[in-house]
Order: C-alpha cells, then sequence, then structure tokens
C-alpha cells in the first residue's frame, strides 16, 4: 500500500496474482463517524500469450521500445506504464519525465513505450497495461515487466592511441569513490583499473568532475589485450558498463574486378568467435553488417575459411558488384570484448578498365610514333648539314690542290724552255687573262716527273681535279 499524499490518492498494489486473490475488496477513507469507501471486485484472468517478464538494454543518449500487452476487451482503456522502486510499489512516471515517455498507436492488444534519450537515472525495473478508470476508482491491469539496464555508448580505440572512458554519476555520489574496474566491480572477477581517490597509473590517469557529475579515464597506449566491457561504480549500488573497442593500426587494402572474386586474410589473436561485417564504425559493423562468422560460414556469395596454426582467417567474396565496394571489418569476439581490423575493398569495373588502358596505349603509341618522326626529321636535317659542309670543304681544297698543281706546272715549263731567268712570266689576276677551266686526271708516270716538285704518295693511283689552260701570251718587246 502506498499513500500519495501529493496526489490525494491511495495506492494498493498485489503482485503475483493468482485465483486465490479473487474477492471483494473496500477501499476508502475513514473520516472521523463517516466511512467513505467503494467496493472493489478483483477478477484473475488466466492468459498465455502474456510475456510476464522481459529484459532490455539502453545505450545512454539513446531511445529504447518496451513493448506490453494488455486484454482486447478491456473497455474503455488507457495505456499505462509506472516504474517500480525499492519498496516494490510501482510509481508513475513523473510530470517532468513524461514528455520522454512516447506511447504508440496500440493495435491487436499490443503497444509500445519510448523512452528516448536514455539517462543512467533510467535503469530499472518498469511495469506497463491497461488502465481503467471510474469516479472514484483507478485500476490498472499491468500485464508486464521490463528490467531495464543502462550502458554507455561503446568506446572505440585505435592500437597505439589513447580513449576516455566517461563515467556519469547521480549527484548524489558526488563525494563518494568512483571506481573504473574491468569487468563488473566488487565481484571476484573484476580487475581494479583505477579510482577516484589514486594517483596516476602508468599508461591511466582519472579527473573525477563533481560539477558535471562526470568521473572520467583516460588510457593511453592501447593494445589488443586492453579490449573488453569496463565497469563504472559507486560502491555496489551503481554500475554502468561500456565496451572499449580495439582496432588494429594495420589495415587491409583489397581491389578487385567486377565479377571477379577477392580474398581477404586477417589477423585473430585469440581463439574465440569470429566474424566480418560491414559498416563506417565498428559498433554499427557488429549490429548490423555481420557477412559470415565462425558460426555461419557461408552466407550467399560470402564464405570463410580458419588457418588456425597460423592465427589466420580468410574471406571470399565471389560475383563481385561495384556495390560491393566499401568499408568492411574483420573481427574477433572474446565474452563481449572485441579486436577489429580496418578493410577497405575496392571493386573496379572491368569495361571501364579495358577501355581506358585501350585509350592510354593508343595515346602512348601516337606519342611515341610522333616523337620518333620528330628524330629521324632532326637526323636527316643534321645528315644533310653534314653532307653539304663536307661537299663546300671538298671544293675548296680540290681547287687549292688544282692551283698549286698550276703553279707547279709552271715553273716546270719554264725551266724547261729557259723562259723567266730574266723576266718571270706574269700569272693572269682575273679570269678574263685566259686561264680556263675543265676537267683533268693526273696519272701517276714518276719519272715524267722528275724534275718536278709535285709528289704522288704511294697509296694513290690517279686523281681527278679540275683542268685549267692557260694561255701564255709572249711579251712583245
Amino acid at each position: 500500500m502506498y499513500d500519495d499524499s501529493s496526489e490525494g490518492l491511495l495506492k494498493v498494489f498485489i503482485s503475483d496474482l493468482t485465483a486465490a486473490n479473487e474477492a471483494t475488496y473496500r477501499c476508502g477513507v475513514n473520516i472521523a463517524d463517516d466511512d467513505l469507501f467503494t467496493d472493489v471486485t478483483l477478477t484473475v484472468n488466466q492468459v498465455d500469450h502474456f510475456r510476464a517478464s522481459s529484459k532490455a538494454s539502453a545505450v545512454i543518449g539513446q531511445s529504447v521500445n518496451l513493448t506490453c500487452d494488455f486484454p482486447e476487451k478491456h473497455g474503455e482503456t488507457f495505456k499505462h506504464i509506472c516504474r517500480e522502486n525499492e519498496q516494490k510499489i510501482c510509481e508513475s512516471i513523473s510530470s517532468s519525465e513524461q514528455k520522454r515517455f512516447e506511447f504508440s498507436v496500440s493495435s491487436a492488444g499490443v503497444f509500445t513505450v519510448i523512452i528516448s534519450n536514455v539517462s543512467e537515472r533510467d535503469a530499472g525495473v518498469y511495469w506497463c497495461g491497461a488502465e481503467t478508470r471510474d469516479t472514484h476508482l483507478t485500476s490498472v491491469s499491468l500485464t508486464n515487466q521490463h528490467q531495464l539496464t543502462v550502458t554507455m555508448p561503446p568506446v572505440v580505440g585505435r592500437e597505439g592511441d589513447s580513449s576516455e572512458i566517461k563515467c556519469p554519476y547521480n549527484a548524489k555520489h558526488s563525494s563518494e569513490v568512483k571506481h573504473l574496474c574491468k569487468g563488473k566491480c566488487f565481484t571476484e572477477d573484476a580487475q581494479n583499473i583505477i579510482r577516484s581517490d589514486e594517483a596516476k597509473k602508468p599508461k591511466i590517469s582519472a579527473k573525477d568532475d563533481p560539477e558535471l557529475n562526470l568521473f572520467t579515464v583516460t588510457l593511453s597506449e592501447l593494445r589488443a589485450e586492453d579490449a573488453g566491457i569496463y565497469w563504472c561504480a559507486v560502491r555496489d549500488e551503481f554500475n554502468l558498463h561500456t565496451d572499449l573497442m580495439i582496432v588494429m593500426k594495420d589495415a587491409v587494402t583489397r581491389e578487385a574486378s567486377v565479377g571477379g572474386s577477392v580474398s581477404i586474410s586477417c589477423q585473430f589473436f585469440r581463439n574465440h568467435m569470429r566474424f566480418f561485417c560491414r559498416g563506417d564504425q565498428p559498433n554499427i559493423c557488429v549490429r548490423d553488417g555481420v557477412r559470415v562468422s565462425s558460426n555461419t560460414r557461408t552466407n550467399g556469395r560470402f564464405s570463410v575459411t580458419d588457418e588456425t596454426s597460423a592465427g589466420v582467417f580468410t574471406v571470399n567474396i565471389n560475383n563481385l558488384t561495384e556495390e560491393d565496394s566499401g568499408k568492411y571489418w574483420c573481427a574477433e569476439e572474446s565474452s563481449g570484448s572485441f579486436i577489429f581490423t580496418e578493410v577497405h575493398l575496392h571493386v573496379i569495373g572491368e569495361t571501364t578498365t579495358s577501355h581506358t588502358d585501350r585509350e592510354t596505349s593508343q595515346d602512348k603509341e601516337k606519342s611515341e610514333t610522333t616523337t620518333s618522326d620528330t628524330e629521324r626529321e632532326k637526323s636527316q636535317d643534321k645528315e644533310k648539314s653534314g653532307s653539304s659542309m663536307i661537299v663546300a670543304v671538298s671544293v675548296g681544297l680540290i681547287l687549292l690542290a688544282v692551283c698549286l698543281v698550276l703553279v707547279l706546272l709552271k715553273i716546270k715549263y719554264n725551266r724547261k724552255h729557259g723562259i723567266g731567268s730574266s723576266t718571270p712570266a706574269q700569272l693572269p689576276t682575273i679570269p678574263s687573262d685566259g686561264l680556263l677551266c675543265t676537267s683533268v686526271s693526273f696519272q701517276k708516270h714518276e719519272e715524267s716527273l722528275s724534275d718536278a716538285a709535285l709528289a704522288f704518295s704511294n697509296e694513290e693511283i690517279h686523281s681527278d681535279y679540275t683542268t685549267v689552260i692557260y694561255h701564255i701570251v709572249p711579251n712583245s718587246f
């Protein structure tokens, strides 16, 4: 029994109903000699399809749904939810909190209570059912019990980095010692990490902020073995837990073509459950994106094999499509602790690739052809230029040799005929003086040239030069 003087109500709760509880009860107020009572007839019905109790879990800051049953033939009813206190009295939700509790439209004797923006104070036992109101009496048939557990959001840390575990607590615990444990605090298997009244430890530090009602622990230089479930506690009456998920620093990247297949190998550290999932974040991957696991080794195009001795498991994906591109995770789980390896898969369209390669090859051939033609033209120009220079030099040397030969022949002729002893003959200075040029061949007859100063090398057989005919005009005395 509970006397709610603030609302002017006397509340009577009868739990664990049986057929023996069927009876007529009287409920009222005794004022002096005037008694105000109302008769209440209680009927207990056996209904098999009602779920007596269930467990639910909610993450701080998110929403949770509680499903409730109520008799379809209940007449004029209202949806009802209340929370059980320490005295086993189901208290109505306060008006300040009612805006976070939303009732869905009922159908087929079922309605849902949606609790939004869940906080640590929402943990506890809830009852829901149908409420019937009369002038002086309100009866509530509580058909479902929900044990709601509140957890903190998972913390994702990368190997070698640091992560913070934030523990919110009720203001009434602000002056008390806070604990962080790996495993549920104050149990045999719990490992104490740090307390709010302890000094800093190697790779571990803590800060308690009473104004924010927040206890924060920082873990540094994370390793795979740091993965696990951590509990925040104040004595043994307040416990919140969170998952610390470790992502290994070395990611895996694979590239494959549409229609082909790919194999992705990942290392595992503990011989426990392993799985392969898809999602932007590890916690989303675990919840919604599992493709294959050590329990379900084949799922459509996905399959998994283990090499236990090598500490490796391999995921195979067949008949790839472009939609398969994305972020995946190789994961292992042991008693709620997770270790992840990040995987990036890129699936490339085969047609697009071939077309691009072909265009690239054609462009390369065109470039090589153009370069070759340019180089050939440059070479030809150099050859032409070199040939022209050789011809010019050769002609100049030939003319010089012809002039020397003519001079020698003239000297020989003068000596033989005794000309020039007194007055040397004058060579012409201009072409008009009678110097004519034509082609002449000098043969090698050394005996006829014994008196000449002209000499031939042994290798020369003959030489062709331009012939010069020079007419000597005697001087008149």
